[in-house]
């Protein structure tokens, strides 16, 4: 059975649209048995290590498949076998990021 976790990510300040849409949300930085990327336009694609992500990608991972994602903004995602996971929306703006000490400002 497949989890379904869907999260509307979002950082601190929004950026341009235009920067937004010309970067990443982030990369694999961990992959072990089978996972796959389903983009917003329903391409599908294997993710490997170093693979980048998109808003709107789905990443599906099989049976025995366990991946680590980090996102643009230092976050850490890590998603278990048999587990499906949405970046619905993602946005960052790498020139203001906030204060450091707090990360929920």
């Amino acid at each position: 059975m497949i989890r379904h976790i869907a999260f509307a990510l979002f950082a601190l300040a929004l950026g341009s649209p235009a920067a937004n849409a010309q970067s990443a949300a982030g990369e694999a930085i961990f992959v072990f048995g089978k996972a796959e990327v389903i983009a917003s336009n329903g391409a599908v694609r294997v993710l490997e290590k170093g693979g980048y992500l998109d808003e709107g990608d789905r990443i599906v991972t099989g049976a025995s498949g366990r991946v680590q994602l980090r996102l643009a903004d230092g976050g850490l995602i890590a998603l278990r076998p048999a587990s499906e996971f949405i970046i619905e929306a993602f946005h960052y703006d790498a020139a203001s990021p906030g204060n450091p000490d707090d990360p929920f400002t």
